[in-house]
């Protein structure tokens, strides 16, 4: 007998067919073609919407991790965990556009996979129905498309709702562990995990607190519900400290038996478990906020009562010492439950939390910032209320625009969850509803609840019957209304749960989770467009477990009697109504024809909906009312779905970065990138020449040109430099004149900065950032409804017929305002400066043009950088304010005019303080703001008073002597009434004693004699030679010429000395009109001029031929800055005094010899 023995090959996972490793079946083929049809859409284009503000900042950190430079956790900015992911994906991808926003998209499609796994719930019909919501949501593919927290957040969340279902379903310990981690990760994403956690406690402690009550009194269902919506959550921390108690009783009784098995149940457990891992995080910033100061004040310590503070040592180790004592107790009571189980999930918690908050260990401080700072920084926040958005702003505004489906079919879903149970359940629930609705709509609209309002009845006795917000500020009190709302989810939890009912749980953890956030989010003070998405989410997962009922029945049947029909009729129907109200013509308008073909329109409209009203009633009575309903339900779902889409495709795609959309908020405009493929194509075409054209004075580094940027421009432009070796931060000012080829400067640094760029620039305005229009806020009923004003002039409402039309038409729509893009007026705007030579390259594209050496700007070539002041005077009492111009007596002798305090103040020649004269008023002596001075030979000193209109004369010791002028607008006139003075603003004296007076407002410089008699006159208004325009500084030279700052034609006209033309100097400085921006000048005796910029916050000279001979001064109060020079003068040895009257004080520069 012979035995066969065949030889059997050894199988491996290659050799394993994958219908033995996957299941397939139509869940798993229409999941993957869901996330096909989702990664192709969601990646694609995904690199070219402009960065926001806070995608820059997320990008720009996430580069610095990639490139070695570490990374710091701040609180400010969310977790850590969004800068590691991105920080790999740079690692894989490289650092682009692309790659920065790649992870989101990724999560994204998690996100859109999730409800799969809860399909047990769900349904089969209600998880592909939740996921074709996920991946059709207008917010959540917007910012699945940008590179925030968010959706890394909400993806933890779902998943933290499955671990707790998976766990109270089968209890095994592999889901606790699960927990634990998502817990963690949820952590380091987003600081919302907080609120996310106390809802998901509030439900646990619900069934944990419902199941007690209902074993010992199963009898008192509502009583039992009563107890666990309103008191879950303290019950269960006493029922936490019973079993601690009885851990330790030596008796082993029965009742301690009993105890022991009530305690025993899967929503203890995670309660107890995710319980001791947040305690800390949550109470160690409200024990330092609260408990140091309380300390402080017992004990007169000086803890620091300050979460998120670190600056010293004492507040660390305190903040340290409680966050160590809180997880000691928390991992007592841990331990004390169940050492093993705690130990693992520990295991998970920790680890996660120490590794991503302090970098992989690199930043200790990370562990303060994340575990008390995270909570403790956004408790401080509170009441800064960013954005400033009301409290109706998800209700009203981001839902209804934007998530409409979930929002609607969510909100019947959670309805139709206790109509499962009952129909009194659900009328209970509706009627709260609608008063609460009406209550908070009151409170909303009227002026004066909560906080009184001129012209508007006082309201805020609503409010008084409040103890707790009586005579509370209106942030406190407006948070006690939407607190209202927050009944809802104690009373859906009541109305919705049943112990006795498993299927239950599932809808009501749905109910919790969706008025949870709608009511938590709304109370945060922070509402912004990107959290909308917190509420959308929930509100999916229960539109698809009410439609997976819905969708449950014999849909063949039901069209053969005729469902079909009835959902094409009944489609046909609402598109006339809605076309028909908000596209058709307006009734009674225009001409009679017009008003017929209204009226005709109206008419076939108004029969065609009556209609098709009728075959749709006929039709359902055939199918019956249930499942007519079930009908109209389906064809309203696909009807808005398909409206969805369209809002999505808007939302995330062609106006992705357009302030039209209401949740673009704070986002870079299409300029920016625009701007960068034009600094790129710059790049791209001087950096390839620099070899071939040694004569080019370029900056090419790595391809790259030179780009200077300040920091009212540089988010997002920090993450767009990211590869430009020679980027140049300049902050608020530079230190000096730019040789960059590129320049941008943001709105509010342009006017400190513009100086610094000479003529050797072109400039564009471009649009930087953008937000939405927020016409919603500050909604009344009148804005609502239409009436009159506080002036008794009529108002158009927001929800009058016409004008509703108009909104949802233009707005919902068509996104369609009453201004375009381009005169947008809620942006901010940037300059971008381009080098002439260069600019050749950048906007004549018919073909390369060789660039040009530029040419030597003079302000930049003579800038002296570190021309230093050697000495400066600050007032009598060491306080000018805003000193405008001085004067210098033979004797040396230094006059100054203190002219925001109106008066003189006389130095000797050893700049010792000897005596001040004056005061604000219009009798003898007195000044308004006098802005010129002159001393004359004989000591005598005369000054402008500017605003009094005249000029006055004093001897060397401030004794008055005579005053001569009036106010006087001569107009084209400017040769008569020469005692008519607008706003004398300079005097000089020739050799002979005479006065020469700018007398700026009439365009005109008058000649007087040391009497104050006139003698002649000279100018008029224009640009002609001789002619000013706001003349101001006069000053005479030693050969008798004379040399006046005609400001505002930019430019120092040079007169001999019969006031003759000779000469006109340009000058690039001088574009603003301002006030303040009045140059005065000083003559050397070589001929040199020595003229102030004020907004330039420079000194110019020029020589004798009216070439540039040095620049100096920056912004700043150094010695080598200046704010605001205005006077200016020499002395007998060419060392200047300049009045710096920004800085309060005068300067005294060396004789300037180049």
């Amino acid at each position: 007998m012979s035995v066969q023995v065949q030889e059997q090959k050894q199988s491996s996972l290659w050799d394993t067919p994958i219908t033995a490793l996957v299941k397939i079946n139509w869940d798993v083929v229409i999941l993957v073609a869901l996330l096909v049809v989702a990664a192709v859409t969601r990646f694609y284009d995904l690199g070219s919407a402009a960065w926001s503000h806070d995608e820059a900042i997320h990008t720009h950190w996430s580069n610095d991790l990639y490139m070695g430079h570490g990374y710091i956790h701040n609180p400010v900015y969310h977790g850590p965990l969004l800068y590691h992911l991105t920080a790999l994906a740079f690692f894989v991808l490289g650092d682009n556009d692309f790659s920065a926003r790649a992870m989101p998209v990724l999560f994204g499609l998690v996100m859109i996979a999730l409800p799969f796994f809860f399909r047990g719930w769900l349904g089969k019909r209600g998880w592909v129905v939740t996921s074709v919501l996920l991946f059709i949501s207008p917010v959540v593919a917007h910012y699945a498309r940008v590179d925030r927290h968010d959706i890394y957040v909400e993806v933890f969340v779902i998943l933290m709702a499955l671990a707790i279902m998976k766990y109270l379903t089968t209890r095994r310990a592999n889901w606790l562990y699960f927990a634990s981690a998502v817990l963690a990760l949820g952590f380091t994403a987003m600081e919302t995990t907080f609120i996310f956690m106390a809802l998901f406690g509030y439900f646990l402690a619900g069934v944990f607190t419902y199941d007690w009550f209902n074993k010992r009194a199963p009898g008192a269902k509502w009583s039992n519900a009563a107890l666990a919506a309103v008191f879950g959550l303290p019950f269960a921390l006493v029922a936490i400290v019973m079993f601690l108690i009885e851990k330790y009783r030596v008796d082993a009784s029965e009742e301690r038996d009993a105890s022991k098995n009530a305690l025993d149940v899967p929503a203890f457990d995670l309660l107890l478990v995710l319980g001791t891992f947040i305690a800390p995080m949550g109470l160690t910033p409200l024990f330092i906020k609260y408990g140091f100061a309380l300390i402080n004040s017992l004990l007169q310590t000086n803890l620091s009562a300050d979460p998120t503070n670190y600056a010293s040592i004492s507040s660390i180790s305190a903040g340290g010492f409680v966050l160590v004592l809180f997880i000691a107790l928390s991992a007592a009571v841990g331990l004390l439950w169940n050492w093993r189980k705690w130990l693992l999930c520990a295991v998970w918690f920790y680890p996660i939390m120490l590794i991503f908050f302090t970098t992989f260990f690199t930043n200790p401080a990370g562990i303060g910032s994340g575990f008390v700072g995270s909570l403790g920084y956004w408790i401080s926040q509170q009441s800064v209320q960013r954005g400033g958005q009301p409290q109706y702003y998800y209700l009203l505004v981001t839902m209804p625009m934007y998530e409409y489906l979930p929002y609607l079919f969510g909100g019947i879903g959670l309805l139709y969850i206790l109509v499962r149970r009952s129909w009194k359940r659900a009328a209970v629930y509706g009627i709260v509803l609608l008063a609460l609705a009406a209550l908070e709509a009151y409170i909303w609209f009227t002026p004066g609840i909560v906080q009184p309002v001129p012209g508007a009845p006082d309201q805020t006795w609503l409010l008084q019957g409040f103890p707790f917000f009586s005579g509370k500020d209106s942030l406190q009190a407006s948070n006690f209304t939407v607190l209202l709302l927050g009944f809802l989810m104690p009373l859906f939890f009541a109305l919705a749960y049943d112990p006795d009912d498993e299927s239950t749980r599932f809808p009501t953890l749905l109910g919790v989770w969706a008025i949870g956030v709608l009511v938590l989010f709304s109370w945060a003070g922070e509402k912004m467009p990107w959290l909308t998405m917190h509420l959308a989410i929930p509100l999916a997962f229960v539109a698809g477990y009410f439609m997976d009922d819905v969708l449950h029945a014999d849909w063949r049947a039901l069209v053969k009697q005729g469902a079909l029909w009835m959902a094409i009729v009944f489609a046909l129907g609402l598109l006339v109504l809605a076309f028909q109200f908000f596209f058709g013509p307006a009734p009674l308008a225009g001409t009679p024809l017009d008003e017929f073909a209204a009226r005709a329109s109206t008419i076939v409209a108004i029969l065609i909906i009556g209609a098709c009203a009728g075959i749709v009633v006929y039709l359902g009575m055939s199918l019956g009312l249930k499942n007519a309903l079930r009908v109209l339900a389906v064809t309203l779902f696909v009807i808005l779905a398909v409206f969805t889409v369209r809002t999505m495709a808007s939302a995330a795609y062609y106006n992705k970065d357009m302030a039209t959309e209401v949740i673009v908020y704070a986002q870079g405009t299409p300029d920016v990138p625009a701007a960068m493929n034009e600094i790129e194509e710059l790049s791209r075409r001087l950096c390839a020449q620099t070899q071939t054209d040694a004569k080019l004075k370029l900056n090419c580094d790595n391809g790259k040109i030179k780009v200077a940027y300040d920091d009212d421009s540089s988010w997002p432009f920090v993450w767009y430099f990211r590869d430009y070796p020679n980027a140049q931060f300049y902050g608020k000012k530079p230190g000096g004149p730019f040789d960059a080829e590129v320049v941008i400067i943001g709105d509010a640094n342009e006017g400190e900065v513009k100086p610094f760029l000479g003529n050797r620039y072109v400039k564009r305005q471009m649009r930087l950032v953008w937000w939405p229009a927020e016409d919603y806020k500050g909604l009344t009923w009148t804005k609502l409804l239409g009436g009159t004003d506080e002036s008794g002039n009529p108002v158009q409402g927001f929800l009058q017929p016409e004008n509703f039309k108009k909104i949802v038409r233009d707005i919902w729509f068509f996104r369609k305002y009453g201004y375009n893009l381009s005169s947008w007026p809620f942006v901010h705007r940037f300059s971008l400066y381009v080098r002439k030579d260069v600019a050749n390259q950048l906007w004549q594209y018919a073909g390369v043009v060789p660039p040009t050496a530029v040419e030597n700007d003079p302000y930049t070539v003579k800038f002296i950088a570190d021309l230093q002041a050697q000495a400066t005077v600050m007032g009598a009492d060491g306080a000018f304010d805003g000193p405008k111009n001085m004067a210098l007596a033979s004797d040396g002798s230094l006059y100054v005019l203190d002219t925001n305090n109106h008066r003189v103040e006389k130095f000797d020649a050893t700049r010792k303080f000897v005596k001040a004269w004056g005061a604000q008023g219009n009798a003898p002596g007195q000044f308004n703001e006098p802005w010129g001075i002159a001393v004359a030979p004989d000591g005598t000193v005369y000054v402008a008073d500017t605003w009094n209109h005249r000029i006055e004369k004093f001897d060397q010791d401030g004794n008055f002597i005579s005053a001569w002028g009036v106010f006087g607008d001569v107009g084209e006139a400017y040769d008569q009434n020469l005692l008519q003075l607008y706003g004398p603003r300079a005097i000089a004296i020739d050799k002979e004693g005479n006065l020469w007076v700018a007398d700026t407002g009439n365009e005109r410089i008058i000649e007087y004699s040391s009497q104050g008699e006139p003698l002649d006159v000279y100018g008029g208004t224009g640009a002609a030679v001789g002619q000013f325009l706001e003349p101001v500084g006069i000053a005479i030279g030693a050969d008798g010429n004379f040399y006046v700052a005609d400001t505002w034609n930019r430019r120092i006209q040079v007169f001999d000395a019969s006031f003759e033309p000779l000469q006109q100097i340009d000058i690039e400085a001088w574009d603003s009109q301002s006030v303040v921006n009045k140059p005065y000048i000083a003559v050397d005796a070589e001929g040199n001029l020595y003229v102030t910029d004020p907004e330039g916050y420079r000194v110019i000279k020029f020589g004798k031929d009216g070439q540039v001979r040095a620049v100096w001064g920056i912004p700043g109060s150094s010695l080598t800055s200046m704010q605001l020079p205005t006077g200016i003068a020499l002395d007998a040895q060419g060392n200047l005094y300049i009045a710096d009257a920004g800085n309060n004080r005068v300067l005294i520069f060396d004789a300037v010899r180049q």
